[in-house]
């Protein structure tokens, strides 16, 4: 294939070349390692993604279409090797599996050449892949100190925050924002309100805070996106009822006043303190005065 090459050169003779010896290699290491396993065989998928997008960076300037070739090798074998690192996140906290620590050097070893492919070319789908490298991640690591779905629910709430931080620092420094990093904070935040939708814990109204404060923080970057803003603003007032009634709960043989005056001083308090920032908000939330007197109006109904 190697000779065809020299005189059929496109991307398919080249894409079945590479193959071809991706396979040689792989066949070579099945018989002199037979027992290597699932785990093993993932590092060694890993290793191959790194001297894939290597060979790409050597190959550039000689042969671009070799490097093509090279370049959708990597992104094949990168897809195929998250497709079974979260498959074995879910086996294992579904309780038919056991925590190994090749599965989360696997995955930080095939995180490092996406990141140094994206930085090379970026693109939205890179920075998915980022994102679902860090989630498999710390789904792999937390396995070992804190195997329960509270604590994936509160790391999934940081990662979902400092990817918004983040994005709030790219976007004043460079004034534009890859689309990506919104969707993949807020996959984060309803991802951790997912996980907890069973349990009513003390971590209920943080979570539903964290994806509120993303979404007000994605709204208020554009005109368009400023539905958004509303439904933020009414997630903030439901977190703090969760917590609120979270509190309630936890003190037993409360009467219903109690309950009801609790209530009525969390309404007031949150209008009171919305009326003492109220030209703060308007300036942060970039709603105009008409816009954030009907929210109020609303809250009040």
């Amino acid at each position: 294939m190697f000779v065809n090459t020299c005189y059929s050169r496109n991307q398919t003779t080249t894409g079945t070349t590479i193959g071809l010896g991706l396979s040689l290699i792989v066949a070579s290491l099945w018989q002199i390692f037979p027992y290597l396993g699932l785990s093993g065989w993932l590092i060694v998928y890993a290793l191959a993604i790194v001297s894939s997008w290597v060979a790409r960076k050597l190959l550039f300037n000689k042969t671009q279409i070799y490097a093509l070739g090279a370049d959708k090798w990597a992104i094949a074998l990168s897809i195929l090797e998250l497709f079974s690192i979260t498959i074995h996140s879910f086996l294992i906290y579904a309780g038919d599996r056991s925590p190994s620590i090749c599965y989360p050097t696997a995955t930080l070893i095939t995180l490092a050449p996406i990141i140094y492919r994206s930085c090379q070319q970026p693109s939205n789908w890179a920075f998915y892949s980022i994102g679902w490298c860090l989630e498999l991640l710390v789904t792999e690591v937390l396995r070992f100190w804190q195997p329960s779905i509270i604590s994936i629910t509160i790391a999934n709430i940081a990662l979902g925050l400092k990817t918004q931080f983040f994005g709030e620092w790219w976007h004043r420094r460079y004034q534009i924002l890859p689309p990506s990093f919104n969707i993949i904070s807020l996959i984060s935040g309803v991802f951790s309100n997912i996980l907890r939708i069973n349990n009513f814990c003390e971590w209920t109204g943080f979570s539903s805070l964290s994806i509120a404060l993303i979404s007000i923080s994605i709204g208020r970057r554009k005109e368009e996106c400023k539905a958004i803003v509303y439904f933020g603003i009414i997630g903030v007032f439901i977190s703090a009822y969760q917590l609120l009634f979270y509190q309630l709960s936890v003190v037993k043989g409360g009467a219903i006043g109690d309950v009801l005056i609790a209530m009525s001083a969390l309404v007031t308090s949150i209008m009171y303190v919305s009326h003492i920032l109220h030209p703060w908000l308007i300036s942060y939330l970039r709603l105009t005065p008409e816009e954030l007197q009907n929210i109020a109006h609303l809250y009040w109904i």
